[in-house]
């Protein structure tokens, strides 16, 4: 499988949430390495998945695969997902303090 990824000369995106439960690090590592020692290049992307596994990274792959679709470099997808996911926790955090000033004072229970 290996040496026909190399030959295809695809740009190969990986997306890797490191407590991953579900495709555990090690192996995401494993196919990196050996990928690369057959003459192929991978680019790896670290998030954090919100889910119990942290195994949903959908949502980050398709940010990268759109920036690849773009012909956005490495750097480019690594620095607009790092504004993304800064972006989402901002809202985040703005939706959780709105939730909390909505909530009726000690007086009104």
């Amino acid at each position: 499988m290996i040496p026909g990824i190399v030959r295809s000369r695809a740009r190969i995106l990986v997306v890797t949430d490191p407590s991953d439960q579900v495709v555990h690090r090690e192996h995401q590592d494993t196919f990196i390495k050996d990928l690369e020692q057959a003459g192929g290049h991978i680019d790896q992307f670290y998030v954090r998945a919100r889910d119990e596994k942290h195994h949903g990274v959908s949502a980050y792959a398709i940010f990268v695969t759109a920036g690849c679709m773009r012909g956005e470099s490495y750097r480019q997808i690594a620095r607009n997902l790092d504004e993304q996911v800064a972006e989402k926790i901002k809202a985040r955090r703005k939706a959780k303090a709105q939730e909390k000033a909505d909530e009726p004072g000690e007086a009104a229970r």
